[in-house]
């Protein structure tokens, strides 16, 4: 299941939301409430947008450049705002460049080798941090999610109780239309988890599918709403000519394959309502039959 920390959030289009966020990051990472934003558009800043007294470096200052970029941060552009930073007063010990941009390895190495030297000549160091940085900072703080994403926040909390609803349910406290392919869960009608294909013309073959007498599976595909809105969608194995369901397994190509406790509930709901009722095929049964395991998420 994505957590706030897993999940992707976009970047600000806003340079003022940026510095904003930056600023609060800064405050978590520093340890330090005292980082603030420096000086105002149209006066000289000398390269520095944000300001503070981090706790690793104790009676040092060190500066921060943001730069909400349309395109890629390159070396060039670090050199220049370098270059900047060195005039600013009072000196800084740290520099940091953050950006709006993804990862970049060989930038990060070029800017390594440049922060070496500099520390050696006892210049400030360079660090850049990039948006993939910021936004874990950003989502494993519930605080700064709701100042700065709250609807991505809510969003979010309304996908996990969504997903502890379906956890948490049984077999009976579902209503399935077969003639639709729809399950409705009876508490709240607004959660529903539909059928959409099964594939027939292309078979699905794994080793644990060896234990079965039919041996080839077909893939079927199930999506969760609520409300109308998308939450997820599950692929599911029909195996054994459609006796038992399946959700895709990890470590499927092998003889050995695992079921998330989160796969392993919705497949019951799922194999109750569409596969056998003979016992022999119960849920637990072809998993067995299948040398399917449990594991936790």
């Amino acid at each position: 299941m994505p957590t706030y920390a897993s999940s992707k959030i976009p970047p600000p289009k806003s340079w003022e939301e940026f510095e904003d966020i930056v600023t609060d990051v800064a405050k978590l990472k520093w340890g330090t409430p005292n980082v603030t934003r420096y000086g105002r558009t149209g006066q000289r800043q000398n390269g520095v947008d944000i300001v503070g007294e981090p706790v690793h470096i104790p009676n040092e200052f060190a500066g921060i450049q943001c730069k909400n970029l349309d395109t890629e941060l390159n070396i060039d552009i670090i050199k220049k705002e370098i270059k900047k930073a060195e005039s600013f007063k009072p000196p800084i010990k740290e520099f940091i460049l953050a950006c709006t941009g993804k990862r970049n390895v060989s930038l990060q190495k070029e800017v390594m080798k440049i922060s070496q030297l500099r520390k050696k000549s006892e210049q400030f160091s360079i660090i850049i941090w990039f948006w993939d940085d910021l936004s874990l900072d950003l989502t494993g703080s519930s605080a700064l999610m709701e100042k700065h994403y709250p609807h991505f926040l809510k969003s979010s909390m309304a996908y996990d109780k969504v997903i502890m609803m379906i956890k948490e349910s049984e077999i009976s406290d579902w209503e399935y239309d077969d003639e639709e392919g729809v399950l409705t869960y009876k508490s709240d009608v607004k959660l529903t988890i539909k059928r959409l294909d099964i594939d027939l013309s292309a078979d699905y073959y794994e080793p644990w599918l060896e234990h079965f007498a039919y041996k080839k599976g077909h893939r079927a595909r199930y999506n969760i709403f609520y409300g109308g809105s998308f939450i997820k969608k599950e692929y599911f194995v029909a195996v054994d000519n459609f006796r038992g369901y399946i959700p895709f397994p990890r470590d499927g190509h092998t003889n050995n394959p695992k079921l998330t406790k989160w796969k392993y509930n919705i497949g019951k709901i799922i194999h109750s309502v569409v596969a056998f009722t003979n016992p022999v095929y119960s849920y637990d049964s072809i998993l067995k039959r299948a040398n399917i395991s449990v594991i936790d998420e």
